[in-house]
């Protein structure tokens, strides 16, 4: 016979259940957390400065790292980000190139010269620096969290290539288990947006279009931009003008997907439906690893990214002026 305290038991047992973060509540903290690093990379940031590279120029240094031991070209960066300004990326190469750091390899090829290295190993000692002293919450803490996200990196390390391309180039700057625990955590959280954006990629791709029409249709989609000039804008580490994106905003026209009223560009139904079915698409991808992990280990990781986030959010003012 079940007495009435069972039943209460088994009400509480179900509503814990019911209260657990589920991936989609967990996603999100991997960006916040990321974020709430930045003011943390003091040592870090001095020596990029040192070194005479504007970010976009070390930006690409380290992407172009993550292809060695072989060469890094246009191509193979817009396998990832479609959505770059293809001459811009190839003149930033050019000029690694004529600063010495990286050597030409055939028509079209880059990869790092002995000079190059040894400024890489430079400031990635910068940021293994920056990192060593943080401890934001306690060994064993930081300790578990590095294990519950390492827990999801295993599951997607099992998939096919063809289906975290961009996740295994990432992984190709982990420096493994010896790093400190806070750039183990901030590793993960960089493999896991690769991750996103393989299966972002595998959504959208076979729609034929071009990475920046496809990008000026999401900003659309979330009514952030209305006309070229907007897109430029809110786009601008794209390093695309407005006229590139009227160009864009064409391409998507002759799909049916956008339509001029008013001087301005809105989206159509059917462009409507394509985004969004591209986005779920694109959960379906993403998601589909974490089933590897229990309800109570995703919630583990939600709660640890929580505690780790807030933590280092209210470290920051004391960052910020020790910078």
């Amino acid at each position: 016979m079940i007495t009435g305290r069972s039943n209460a038991r088994c009400f509480y047992e179900q509503n814990k259940r019911e209260n657990l973060m589920k991936p989609s509540d967990v996603h999100p903290l991997f960006g916040e957390t990321s974020q709430a690093y930045g003011p943390f990379f003091g040592p870090y940031r001095q020596k990029i400065a040192e070194s005479g590279l504007e970010p976009p120029e070390w930006g690409t240094l380290a992407v172009a790292h993550d292809y060695m031991p072989d060469p890094v070209s246009v191509a193979r960066l817009q396998v990832r980000t479609p959505y770059a300004n293809a001459q811009r990326l190839g003149e930033r190469l050019a000029s690694l190139a004529d600063r010495g750091l990286l050597e030409r390899v055939g028509a079209d090829g880059y990869r790092f010269t002995e000079e190059g290295e040894r400024l890489f190993r430079s400031l990635e000692e910068g940021l293994v620096e920056s990192m060593r002293a943080l401890e934001p919450l306690s060994p064993a803490d930081l300790g578990r969290t590095a294990a519950l996200l390492r827990h999801l990196i295993d599951a997607i390390t099992v998939l096919p290539l063809a289906e975290r391309s961009c996740f295994t180039v990432n992984r190709s700057s982990d420096l493994g288990p010896q790093a400190p625990v806070m750039l183990r955590i901030l590793q993960y959280l960089a493999d896991f947006n690769a991750f996103r954006d393989d299966a972002h990629l595998r959504a959208w791709r076979s729609h034929g279009v071009s990475g920046p029409a496809w990008e000026a249709l999401t900003l659309m989609w979330r009514n952030e931009a209305y006309t070229p000039a907007e897109l430029a804008e809110k786009l601008a580490i794209r390093q695309h003008t407005a006229d590139d994106y009227a160009a864009a905003l064409d391409e998507l026209a002759g799909k049916g997907w956008v339509m001029e009223r008013d001087g301005e560009v809105e989206v159509t139904d059917a462009g409507r439906t394509i985004r969004q079915d591209a986005e779920d698409l694109t959960d379906t991808y993403y998601f589909a690893p974490w089933s590897a992990l229990s309800p109570a280990d995703i919630d583990a990781m939600g709660q640890s990214l929580i505690a780790l986030r807030d933590r280092l959010i209210a470290m920051q003012p004391a960052a910020e002026t020790q910078g």
